[in-house]
């Protein structure tokens, strides 16, 4: 049908042409095609003034008041559905923020319970080897008293 309406548009009465628009304009609305949307609003728009031009074709008043209405409607739907799309964007672009903030928190809470670890860990093995060392210390000591007994003893 398209390809055949195309091939034979201009010898179309411009009634028939406004209608075959229309039609096309509410398709592409349920398809939510802006970019089609605003090609065929352009499309009627121009056939509306050539229509208004025309005073032969004796168009009744009732036929303009339906196309300017469709075309502000299809206006308005074109409109309705780039706030809606910047809406949805904005809303993806806070939702990324979000999401991004939650990992950078995450993240260094991560960062956080790692290196609290390794100091604690650490902290328990220079105890440990504090411990060792002082042990060592007391044992030398024992051994230092043992050797000046024994001297003293000899002597």
């Amino acid at each position: 049908m398209d390809r055949v309406a195309s091939k034979y548009f201009d010898q179309m009465s411009t009634q028939a042409k406004i209608d075959y628009i229309n039609f096309k304009v509410y398709l592409a609305n349920v398809q939510h095609n802006s970019g089609l949307v605003e090609k065929y609003i352009e499309k009627l728009e121009l056939l509306f003034i050539d229509l208004k031009r025309e005073t032969r074709l004796n168009q009744n008043e009732t036929s303009n008041l339906v196309t300017s209405y469709l075309i502000e409607e299809a206006k308005a739907k074109l409109e309705m559905d780039k706030k809606e799309k910047a809406f949805y964007a904005s809303k993806s672009n806070v939702e990324k923020r979000e999401k991004k903030l939650i990992y950078i928190f995450l993240t260094g809470l991560l960062i956080f319970i790692g290196v609290s670890t390794f100091v604690f860990f650490q902290q328990l093995k220079n105890n440990k080897k504090k411990l060792e060392l002082e042990k060592e210390a007391q044992r030398i000591e024992s051994e230092k008293e043992r050797l000046k007994l024994s001297n003293w003893a000899k002597e």
